[in-house]
């Protein structure tokens, strides 16, 4: 999307969003995560989020972040 000049306001603060939550999900603080990831719904896409939805969506970036350094473990 960068390359294409596609990116939007709201595509760098989800990208940030995310950057945020895996650094929450690093130091083991799912539940800040979650609590993060629906107080950045809300207030800067203006969207509610269910907390078992949040939870999902945590544990899904949490899973995706296991299996990356698998990968990168087996790099080296």
């Amino acid at each position: 999307k960068m390359l294409d000049g596609d990116w939007n306001l709201e595509d760098i603060k989800l990208d940030e969003m995310i950057g945020e939550i895996r650094n929450f999900i690093s130091e083991g603080q799912k539940i800040n995560a979650i609590k993060h990831y629906r107080t950045t719904m809300k207030n800067e896409f203006d969207k509610e989020v269910s907390l078992r939805d949040s939870k999902d969506r945590i544990d899904n970036l949490s899973r995706e972040m296991t299996y990356e350094q698998g990968l990168i473990i087996k790099r080296n």
